[in-house]
Protein backbone atom coordinates (compact mmCIF):
# COMPACT_ATOMS: atom_id res chain seq x y z
CA UNK A 1 0.00 0.00 0.00
CA UNK A 2 1.74 3.56 -1.14
CA UNK A 3 -1.18 5.80 -0.27
CA UNK A 4 -0.74 9.67 -0.78
CA UNK A 5 -0.33 10.73 2.54
CA UNK A 6 -0.11 9.26 6.08
CA UNK A 7 -1.92 10.95 9.00
CA UNK A 8 0.03 10.22 12.03
CA UNK A 9 -2.25 10.21 15.61
CA UNK A 10 -0.17 10.18 18.83
CA UNK A 11 -2.66 8.92 21.40
CA UNK A 12 -2.51 8.66 25.17
CA UNK A 13 -5.11 7.93 27.79
CA UNK A 14 -7.24 9.71 25.06
CA UNK A 15 -10.69 7.52 25.21
CA UNK A 16 -13.26 9.81 24.90
CA UNK A 17 -11.72 12.11 21.95
CA UNK A 18 -9.69 10.21 19.53
CA UNK A 19 -12.39 8.39 18.18
CA UNK A 20 -13.95 11.34 17.34
CA UNK A 21 -10.94 12.45 15.75
CA UNK A 22 -10.28 9.01 13.88
CA UNK A 23 -13.86 9.17 12.11
CA UNK A 24 -13.03 12.55 10.82
CA UNK A 25 -10.74 10.94 8.53
CA UNK A 26 -12.86 7.82 7.81
CA UNK A 27 -15.11 10.66 6.57
CA UNK A 28 -13.18 12.43 4.26
CA UNK A 29 -13.91 13.37 0.71
CA UNK A 30 -10.37 11.72 -0.22
CA UNK A 31 -9.85 8.41 0.03
CA UNK A 32 -6.44 7.52 -0.74
CA UNK A 33 -4.76 7.48 2.82
CA UNK A 34 -3.80 5.81 5.73
CA UNK A 35 -3.88 6.35 9.22
CA UNK A 36 -1.09 5.49 11.79
CA UNK A 37 -2.48 5.43 15.40
CA UNK A 38 0.81 5.74 17.63
CA UNK A 39 -0.66 4.66 21.05
CA UNK A 40 1.87 5.82 23.41
CA UNK A 41 1.59 3.25 26.43
CA UNK A 42 -1.92 4.42 27.61
CA UNK A 43 -3.65 2.92 30.94
CA UNK A 44 -7.26 3.46 29.82
CA UNK A 45 -9.45 2.00 27.56
CA UNK A 46 -7.52 3.54 24.59
CA UNK A 47 -5.34 0.42 23.14
CA UNK A 48 -8.00 -1.39 22.58
CA UNK A 49 -10.39 1.01 21.09
CA UNK A 50 -7.38 1.90 19.00
CA UNK A 51 -7.48 -2.25 18.06
CA UNK A 52 -10.84 -2.05 17.18
CA UNK A 53 -11.07 1.08 15.05
CA UNK A 54 -7.90 -0.37 13.01
CA UNK A 55 -10.40 -3.72 12.00
CA UNK A 56 -13.39 -1.48 10.52
CA UNK A 57 -10.80 -0.08 8.18
CA UNK A 58 -7.29 -1.95 6.64
CA UNK A 59 -6.07 1.42 6.15
CA UNK A 60 -6.00 2.38 9.76
CA UNK A 61 -2.56 0.97 11.40
CA UNK A 62 -1.82 0.48 15.20
CA UNK A 63 1.52 0.87 17.08
CA UNK A 64 1.48 0.15 20.64
CA UNK A 65 4.47 1.65 22.52
CA UNK A 66 5.80 2.28 26.09
CA UNK A 67 5.02 6.16 27.20
CA UNK A 68 7.97 7.94 24.67
CA UNK A 69 5.94 11.70 24.43
CA UNK A 70 4.07 13.31 21.50
CA UNK A 71 6.92 14.11 19.13
CA UNK A 72 9.12 10.92 19.58
CA UNK A 73 5.41 9.31 18.85
CA UNK A 74 5.47 11.01 15.50
CA UNK A 75 8.50 10.51 14.73
CA UNK A 76 8.25 6.77 15.76
CA UNK A 77 5.38 7.12 13.26
CA UNK A 78 6.80 8.52 10.29
CA UNK A 79 9.26 5.95 10.44
CA UNK A 80 6.95 3.37 9.46
CA UNK A 81 5.09 5.71 6.74
CA UNK A 82 4.04 4.34 3.38
CA UNK A 83 2.71 7.61 1.75
CA UNK A 84 4.50 10.49 -0.14
CA UNK A 85 3.01 12.78 2.58
CA UNK A 86 2.77 13.05 6.02
CA UNK A 87 0.73 15.09 8.87
CA UNK A 88 0.80 14.94 11.97
CA UNK A 89 -2.45 15.07 13.55
CA UNK A 90 -3.46 15.48 17.33
CA UNK A 91 -6.07 12.44 18.74
CA UNK A 92 -8.10 15.25 19.94
CA UNK A 93 -8.79 17.73 17.08
CA UNK A 94 -10.58 17.22 14.35
CA UNK A 95 -10.60 17.33 10.13
CA UNK A 96 -12.76 19.46 7.87
CA UNK A 97 -14.27 16.73 5.41
CA UNK A 98 -12.47 18.17 1.89
CA UNK A 99 -8.76 19.08 4.17
CA UNK A 100 -6.93 15.99 2.45
CA UNK A 101 -8.32 16.48 -0.87
CA UNK A 102 -7.51 20.16 -0.73
CA UNK A 103 -3.91 19.07 0.07
CA UNK A 104 -4.13 16.50 -2.47
CA UNK A 105 -4.94 19.08 -5.30
CA UNK A 106 -2.24 21.89 -4.30
CA UNK A 107 0.50 19.87 -3.06
CA UNK A 108 0.15 17.78 -6.96
CA UNK A 109 0.79 21.00 -8.89
CA UNK A 110 4.32 21.72 -8.45
CA UNK A 111 5.12 18.13 -6.61
CA UNK A 112 5.50 20.22 -3.40
CA UNK A 113 7.91 19.17 -0.19
CA UNK A 114 5.54 21.09 2.57
CA UNK A 115 1.94 22.24 2.31
CA UNK A 116 0.79 24.53 4.60
CA UNK A 117 -3.37 25.34 5.12
CA UNK A 118 -5.83 27.64 7.55
CA UNK A 119 -7.06 26.26 11.03
CA UNK A 120 -9.53 27.04 13.30
CA UNK A 121 -9.20 27.26 17.08
CA UNK A 122 -12.62 26.74 18.94
CA UNK A 123 -13.84 26.33 22.40
CA UNK A 124 -15.94 23.59 23.18
CA UNK A 125 -17.17 21.74 26.27
CA UNK A 126 -16.82 18.60 27.23
CA UNK A 127 -18.70 16.18 24.52
CA UNK A 128 -17.00 18.53 21.85
CA UNK A 129 -19.69 20.68 21.32
CA UNK A 130 -18.37 24.11 19.74
CA UNK A 131 -19.45 26.89 22.45
CA UNK A 132 -17.12 29.74 20.18
CA UNK A 133 -16.09 28.85 16.53
CA UNK A 134 -12.43 30.50 15.12
CA UNK A 135 -12.04 32.12 18.01
CA UNK A 136 -8.71 33.85 16.52
CA UNK A 137 -9.90 34.46 13.15
CA UNK A 138 -7.37 32.06 12.31
CA UNK A 139 -9.09 30.21 9.07
CA UNK A 140 -9.14 33.43 7.44
CA UNK A 141 -5.56 34.21 7.55
CA UNK A 142 -4.87 32.73 4.54
CA UNK A 143 -7.11 34.33 1.35
CA UNK A 144 -5.96 32.66 -1.72
CA UNK A 145 -4.05 28.73 -2.69
CA UNK A 146 -0.68 29.50 -3.39
CA UNK A 147 2.79 27.31 -4.95
CA UNK A 148 5.90 28.62 -5.37
CA UNK A 149 9.10 26.85 -6.77
CA UNK A 150 11.68 29.15 -6.13
CA UNK A 151 13.67 29.40 -3.56
CA UNK A 152 14.69 32.53 -3.24
CA UNK A 153 10.95 33.78 -3.74
CA UNK A 154 10.29 30.93 -0.87
CA UNK A 155 13.25 32.81 1.48
CA UNK A 156 11.29 36.15 0.87
CA UNK A 157 7.80 35.17 1.77
CA UNK A 158 9.26 33.07 5.09
CA UNK A 159 8.48 35.87 7.34
CA UNK A 160 4.60 36.40 5.66
CA UNK A 161 4.09 32.51 6.78
CA UNK A 162 5.38 33.39 10.00
CA UNK A 163 3.16 36.27 10.38
CA UNK A 164 0.03 34.35 9.33
CA UNK A 165 0.78 31.55 11.23
CA UNK A 166 1.02 29.24 9.25
CA UNK A 167 4.49 28.05 10.25
CA UNK A 168 3.85 28.36 13.40
CA UNK A 169 1.83 24.81 13.93
CA UNK A 170 1.97 21.24 12.15
CA UNK A 171 2.48 21.50 8.05
CA UNK A 172 2.07 18.21 5.72
CA UNK A 173 5.35 16.97 5.00
CA UNK A 174 6.83 15.12 1.87
CA UNK A 175 7.60 11.96 3.40
CA UNK A 176 10.96 11.58 2.50
CA UNK A 177 11.90 15.00 3.73
CA UNK A 178 10.32 14.03 7.08
CA UNK A 179 12.44 10.57 7.60
CA UNK A 180 15.44 12.70 7.14
CA UNK A 181 14.46 14.75 10.21
CA UNK A 182 13.34 14.16 13.58
CA UNK A 183 10.95 16.38 15.70
CA UNK A 184 12.23 17.26 18.88
CA UNK A 185 10.81 15.94 21.89
CA UNK A 186 12.21 18.02 24.93
CA UNK A 187 9.66 21.13 24.28
CA UNK A 188 6.12 21.20 23.48
CA UNK A 189 6.90 23.53 20.46
CA UNK A 190 8.46 20.83 18.70
CA UNK A 191 6.14 21.35 15.43
CA UNK A 192 7.34 24.73 15.15
CA UNK A 193 10.93 24.01 15.95
CA UNK A 194 10.49 21.52 12.73
CA UNK A 195 9.60 23.94 10.71
CA UNK A 196 12.60 25.83 11.88
CA UNK A 197 14.64 22.82 11.07
CA UNK A 198 13.07 22.37 7.49
CA UNK A 199 12.77 25.80 5.91
CA UNK A 200 16.03 25.22 4.29
CA UNK A 201 16.01 21.98 2.86
CA UNK A 202 12.63 23.40 1.39
CA UNK A 203 11.97 23.83 -2.91
CA UNK A 204 8.86 23.82 -3.71
CA UNK A 205 6.20 25.26 -1.13
CA UNK A 206 2.60 25.52 -1.21
CA UNK A 207 -0.38 26.27 0.61
CA UNK A 208 -4.30 25.76 0.75
CA UNK A 209 -6.64 28.96 1.92
CA UNK A 210 -8.98 26.37 2.97
CA UNK A 211 -9.81 25.26 6.68
CA UNK A 212 -8.03 22.01 6.76
CA UNK A 213 -7.82 21.69 10.57
CA UNK A 214 -9.98 22.22 13.55
CA UNK A 215 -8.17 22.49 16.73
CA UNK A 216 -10.52 22.02 19.65
CA UNK A 217 -9.78 23.85 23.11
CA UNK A 218 -11.68 21.89 25.58
CA UNK A 219 -13.11 24.21 28.48
CA UNK A 220 -12.11 22.01 31.37
CA UNK A 221 -9.33 21.73 34.15
CA UNK A 222 -7.64 18.83 32.50
CA UNK A 223 -7.73 19.18 28.58
CA UNK A 224 -5.49 20.94 26.80
CA UNK A 225 -3.71 20.64 30.10
CA UNK A 226 -0.19 22.86 28.62
CA UNK A 227 -1.84 25.85 27.87
CA UNK A 228 -1.12 26.80 31.32
CA UNK A 229 1.74 25.36 32.67
CA UNK A 230 4.76 26.52 33.03
CA UNK A 231 7.68 23.73 31.75
CA UNK A 232 10.65 26.36 33.11
CA UNK A 233 12.26 25.90 29.63
CA UNK A 234 10.47 28.75 28.23
CA UNK A 235 12.60 31.11 28.29
CA UNK A 236 15.21 29.08 26.77
CA UNK A 237 13.19 27.62 24.62
CA UNK A 238 11.89 30.91 22.86
CA UNK A 239 15.28 32.46 22.88
CA UNK A 240 16.10 29.22 21.23
CA UNK A 241 13.65 29.91 18.52
CA UNK A 242 14.78 33.68 17.86
CA UNK A 243 18.52 32.60 17.41
CA UNK A 244 17.69 29.93 14.89
CA UNK A 245 15.23 31.88 12.92
CA UNK A 246 17.96 34.73 13.06
CA UNK A 247 20.32 32.20 11.88
CA UNK A 248 18.57 31.27 8.80
CA UNK A 249 17.52 34.84 7.93
CA UNK A 250 21.00 35.34 7.75
CA UNK A 251 22.15 32.67 5.84
CA UNK A 252 19.58 33.76 3.32
CA UNK A 253 21.02 36.94 3.02
CA UNK A 254 17.70 38.89 4.09
CA UNK A 255 18.44 39.79 7.89
CA UNK A 256 17.53 43.14 7.46
CA UNK A 257 14.85 45.67 9.19
CA UNK A 258 10.81 43.83 8.09
CA UNK A 259 12.65 40.73 9.61
CA UNK A 260 14.69 42.06 12.40
CA UNK A 261 11.47 43.89 13.67
CA UNK A 262 9.23 41.14 13.43
CA UNK A 263 11.64 38.35 15.23
CA UNK A 264 12.39 41.52 17.81
CA UNK A 265 8.47 41.58 18.04
CA UNK A 266 7.84 38.30 18.63
CA UNK A 267 10.86 37.69 21.25
CA UNK A 268 8.97 40.56 23.15
CA UNK A 269 5.94 39.29 23.29
CA UNK A 270 7.40 35.64 24.25
CA UNK A 271 8.71 37.48 26.87
CA UNK A 272 5.61 38.58 27.87
CA UNK A 273 4.14 35.28 27.81
CA UNK A 274 6.77 34.13 29.68
CA UNK A 275 5.89 36.59 32.78
CA UNK A 276 1.83 35.47 32.35
CA UNK A 277 2.98 32.12 32.82
CA UNK A 278 5.29 32.94 35.75
CA UNK A 279 2.28 34.99 37.44
CA UNK A 280 -0.19 32.31 37.50
CA UNK A 281 1.93 29.55 39.24
CA UNK A 282 1.70 28.80 42.57
CA UNK A 283 4.75 30.26 44.09
CA UNK A 284 5.47 33.22 46.61
CA UNK A 285 5.30 36.04 45.33
CA UNK A 286 9.67 36.50 45.96
CA UNK A 287 9.85 33.39 43.78
CA UNK A 288 7.48 34.91 40.74
CA UNK A 289 9.89 37.86 41.24
CA UNK A 290 13.46 36.17 41.08
CA UNK A 291 11.72 34.19 38.30
CA UNK A 292 10.77 37.43 36.21
CA UNK A 293 14.00 38.96 36.68
CA UNK A 294 16.66 36.71 35.71
CA UNK A 295 14.28 36.47 32.50
CA UNK A 296 14.24 39.94 31.92
CA UNK A 297 18.01 40.01 32.54
CA UNK A 298 19.67 37.89 30.20
CA UNK A 299 21.99 38.77 27.98
CA UNK A 300 20.31 38.03 24.47
CA UNK A 301 17.19 39.91 25.26
CA UNK A 302 19.02 42.96 26.32
CA UNK A 303 21.07 42.45 22.71
CA UNK A 304 17.56 42.58 21.21
CA UNK A 305 16.28 45.18 23.02
CA UNK A 306 19.46 47.43 21.94
CA UNK A 307 19.88 46.18 18.13
CA UNK A 308 15.80 47.08 17.50
CA UNK A 309 15.81 50.34 20.27
CA UNK A 310 12.87 48.25 22.14
CA UNK A 311 15.06 49.02 25.47
CA UNK A 312 11.80 51.11 26.95
CA UNK A 313 9.67 48.36 25.68
CA UNK A 314 11.25 45.77 27.63
CA UNK A 315 11.08 47.67 30.96
CA UNK A 316 7.45 48.82 30.20
CA UNK A 317 6.79 44.89 30.20
CA UNK A 318 8.59 43.99 32.69
CA UNK A 319 6.31 46.54 34.74
CA UNK A 320 3.11 45.90 33.31
CA UNK A 321 3.32 42.12 34.64
CA UNK A 322 4.86 43.13 37.84
CA UNK A 323 1.68 45.36 38.24
CA UNK A 324 -0.74 43.32 37.81
CA UNK A 325 1.56 40.67 40.20
CA UNK A 326 0.96 43.44 43.05
CA UNK A 327 -2.80 43.62 42.43
CA UNK A 328 -2.66 40.40 44.26
CA UNK A 329 0.45 39.57 45.86
CA UNK A 330 2.64 42.09 47.46
CA UNK A 331 6.40 41.52 48.78
CA UNK A 332 6.96 41.79 51.96
CA UNK A 333 9.17 45.03 53.62
CA UNK A 334 11.47 42.59 54.46
CA UNK A 335 11.99 40.70 51.15
CA UNK A 336 14.71 40.85 48.64
CA UNK A 337 12.40 42.04 45.91
CA UNK A 338 10.52 44.69 47.74
CA UNK A 339 12.78 47.37 46.16
CA UNK A 340 10.86 46.01 42.61
CA UNK A 341 7.20 47.63 44.64
CA UNK A 342 9.12 50.78 45.86
CA UNK A 343 10.32 51.43 42.42
CA UNK A 344 7.13 50.91 40.80
CA UNK A 345 4.84 52.63 43.04
CA UNK A 346 7.48 55.52 42.55
CA UNK A 347 7.25 55.18 38.61
CA UNK A 348 3.55 55.31 38.50
CA UNK A 349 3.02 58.02 41.08
CA UNK A 350 1.89 61.33 39.15
CA UNK A 351 3.44 63.81 41.65
CA UNK A 352 6.84 62.31 42.71
CA UNK A 353 8.51 63.55 45.61
CA UNK A 354 12.21 63.54 46.42
CA UNK A 355 11.67 60.27 48.71
CA UNK A 356 10.56 58.73 44.88
CA UNK A 357 13.38 59.61 42.77
CA UNK A 358 16.02 58.21 45.57
CA UNK A 359 13.56 55.21 45.41
CA UNK A 360 13.74 55.00 41.68
CA UNK A 361 17.51 55.37 41.61
CA UNK A 362 17.81 52.68 44.70
CA UNK A 363 15.52 50.20 42.71
CA UNK A 364 17.44 50.49 38.93
CA UNK A 365 21.26 49.93 40.73
CA UNK A 366 19.46 47.15 43.20
CA UNK A 367 22.15 44.53 42.63
CA UNK A 368 19.64 42.30 41.79
CA UNK A 369 18.81 44.63 38.72
CA UNK A 370 21.98 43.98 37.33
CA UNK A 371 20.79 44.88 33.59
CA UNK A 372 19.17 48.29 35.73
CA UNK A 373 15.44 47.88 34.95
CA UNK A 374 14.21 51.25 34.73
CA UNK A 375 16.94 53.23 33.91
CA UNK A 376 14.79 54.44 31.01
CA UNK A 377 12.36 56.28 32.58
CA UNK A 378 14.71 57.12 35.52
CA UNK A 379 17.05 59.24 32.90
CA UNK A 380 13.40 61.20 31.93
CA UNK A 381 12.71 61.44 35.80
CA UNK A 382 15.69 61.81 37.78
CA UNK A 383 18.42 64.66 36.59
Amino acid sequence: MHPFISLIMPVYNNEKYFPKAVQSVIAQSFHDWELVIVEDGSTDNTPMIADKLAETDDRIRVIHQENQWIYASVNNGTEIAAGKYVFMFNSDDLLNQDALQKIHDIAVIDDADIVMFNLSENICDEEQNIIERDVNGRSRYLADDFSYTDRDDIHRKWIDFMKLGLVNHQCVYKAKLAKMNKMRNDTYAGDYLYNIQLADQINVAAGTAYEVYMYMNYQKEEANISLGKYYGYEHDMYNGMYLEYKALFEQWGIYENVVKSYLSKLRMQKLSREFRLIKIQRWSVDEKLKEMLNHISDDIIHEIASENNKEEELESRMFSACRELFIENVPDQESDYYFLYELLNSLLRYEKTQEDLEKIRAGVYHELNPKHIGKCFMQILVP
